[in-house]
């Protein structure tokens, strides 16, 4: 905590007789606190404050948070000889498959036309052409299927000759055109039959969607998971973080919304993406979630290993309590004393207290370790996102618990309320037990009394023509805060026209500024509990040019806006004209 002397909490609470000191709800708090020398906390020192206790406890794990895409991969096996769609097909197109299934008749010819037909233009005269010089003239001895009879062929430049039975004893022969082959071989490779041999991944976001009612799927922009082969992990379902190594999260982001092909087009300019697995839901078909973290962990491991794939990542944990090796976070966050001299260097010192003072009672020879939350600082330090924090016994869940306690970076910043935005009015979600509280007329607006909904079934309210809304639309309140920093004309003509923030006159909000000086808006948040919302709502006008202090994972320093802005208090001890584009961008 900062204070102008030091304190410790108890003396604190005798000093104010008040254990809320700390947090300076009040303004009688500050006043007593101004009086007696002391400097409140801030929102940030207190919920660092609460996990202190969570890094140094030895039933939690810690592993990285990456700043990605979180997803999930699937892994199935596929086997089209066992479909009751494959049984009914004509023998001749059964035996074809069976053949095309093997390759050619050359050393790795199946990666070869596979990898022809996925990076070229669909063109069937092109691609006939290729498949007669990789099957050449000539064929191969017959060889058994899944069913009761053998399959040979012979090719040449007219096509592919299946024989069904073998050579020595045959009982049925057709010769399929090239342009035909090509065809199937496209239908194949499209089904995720051809190159996968019976198995491949499809990889699924935890965004539900609105069309299918269903986990938003990626797979086919992503052929390089997609195509990882592993039979024998079919049923089993990992989950984890994408992203593309070495590049800002709007990157995996903006690639993941393009259609397949762009996606595709995109990671070969900018790298693969990757996918990082830190937890398991099912395992071979068998589901996991109510296993503790410790064993889940062990087989997750087993399955990154088993897939063996550079685009497969292991994300590693570490006990917390004790010293943890960095020799494996240092790959791709650089060495702890390169980190050290650079923080010394850019008189970083107070940012990274925890990591700078392990750090400066090491030497060159020292282990390489650091406690837990040195790591998390090392972490951020170096442009990671931050570390999560999870019980070692926990199970799996799909909603956010205690089992996935995120420290994250994150600055806090004081911006004036501007306005408000209205609140969502028609309510999408689902009708629990078929019942919903808040609706309204669709033809003249008009509000149906709560009873009167509580008594009737969301279905028959909805075939009646009324609409549902959400809570905060049918109580009138307010929908999230408009906040913004003062700027001055020379201030704002550095950024693009196009990236400035809506302006508004200062003294609209009340205040008293230099001529000159503009109200420039940086960011919409909510993040404030009911009790907030309802004191906004019935004092709108009041708060006009009031200071709320704001927490984000970072501000982008062209444009002044926040990542991920959320309310944290209302600060009466602050002055809106302290609130300046300059101490918003370097502070």
């Amino acid at each position: 905590m900062k204070l102008k002397k030091k304190l410790k909490t108890k003396e604190l609470i005798i000093l104010n007789e008040s254990p809320k000191f700390q947090h300076y709800r009040t303004y009688d708090n500050y006043e007593t606190a101004h009086i007696k020398g002391i400097e409140p906390m801030t929102a940030k020192e207190i919920a660092e404050d609460k996990q202190d206790a969570e890094f140094d406890n030895p039933n939690n794990y810690i592993e990285e948070k990456f700043d990605g895409t979180r997803a999930i991969l699937h892994f199935y096996r596929t086997d089209p000889f066992i479909s009751k769609t494959f049984k009914s097909k004509p023998i001749e197109l059964r035996a074809l498959v069976y053949d095309l299934l093997k390759g050619s008749s050359y050393t790795n010819g199946k990666e070869r036309i596979y990898d022809f037909f996925t990076s070229n233009d669909y063109d069937r005269k092109i691609m006939a052409n290729f498949l007669k010089k990789e099957y050449g003239i000539g064929g191969h001895s017959g060889y058994p299927t899944d069913e009761d009879f053998e399959v040979a062929n012979n090719h040449n430049s007219k096509g592919l000759e299946i024989i069904v039975g073998g050579y020595s004893n045959s009982i049925y022969r057709k010769t399929f055109k090239w342009n035909y082959v090509v065809d199937v071989i496209k239908d194949l490779i499209e089904d995720g039959i051809y190159y996968s041999q019976k198995a491949y991944t499809r990889c699924f976001s935890r965004r539900i969607s609105k069309q299918t009612n269903w986990y938003c799927e990626n797979t086919d922009s992503l052929p390089h998971l997609r195509d990882i082969c592993i039979p024998e992990l079919a049923g089993t379902i990992i989950d984890g973080e994408m992203f593309i190594p070495n590049r800002p999260f709007k990157d995996v982001s903006s690639t993941l919304n393009c259609l397949y092909d762009k996606a595709i087009e995109r990671q070969k300019e900018l790298g693969l993406i990757v996918f990082h697995a830190f937890d398991i839901l099912y395992y071979k078909g068998r589901c996991v979630e109510k296993l503790p973290l410790w064993k889940r962990k062990k087989l997750l491991d087993e399955v990154v290993r088993l897939a063996d794939s550079p685009y497969i990542k292991y994300v590693t944990c570490q006990s917390c309590g004790r010293e943890v090796l960095t020799s494996y976070y240092e790959f791709s966050h650089g060495s702890i004393f390169d980190v050290y001299n650079n923080l010394l260097k850019e008189s970083k010192e107070n940012a990274y207290p925890t990591f700078m003072s392990e750090m400066s009672k090491k030497s060159v020879d020292s282990l390489h370790s650091l406690s837990p939350k040195a790591l998390y600082e090392y972490i951020v330090a170096t442009g990671g996102e931050g570390v999560i924090l999870k019980p070692k016994d926990g199970k799996y869940y799909h909603k956010r618990g205690r089992e996935y306690q995120k420290v994250k970076k994150f600055l806090t910043k004081e911006l004036i309320i501007c306005g408000f935005t209205e609140p969502t009015k028609e309510y999408t979600g689902k009708f629990p037990n078929d019942m919903w509280s808040y609706w309204v007329n669709s033809s003249n607006n008009k509000k149906v009394h709560i009873e009167d909904a509580e008594n009737c079934k969301a279905s028959y309210l909805i075939n009646k023509g009324y609409t549902p809304v959400t809570r905060h639309y049918y109580e009138n309140q307010i929908g999230q805060l408009i906040l913004g920093i003062l700027i001055t004309n020379e201030e704002l003509g550095e950024i693009p026209y196009n990236k400035q923030g809506t302006l508004y006159d200062p003294e609209i909000v009340g205040l008293k500024v230099e001529e000159g000086t503009l109200l420039m808006q940086v960011c919409e948040c909510s993040g404030f509990d009911d009790a907030q919302r309802q004191v906004f709502t019935l004092n709108k006008n009041d708060y006009l040019g009031a200071v709320v202090e704001v927490k984000a994972n970072e501000i982008f320093k062209d444009t002044g806006k926040m990542r991920h802005p959320r309310f944290l208090r209302v600060r009466e001890d602050k002055n809106a004209n302290q609130c300046t584009w300059k101490d918003h961008i370097e502070k």
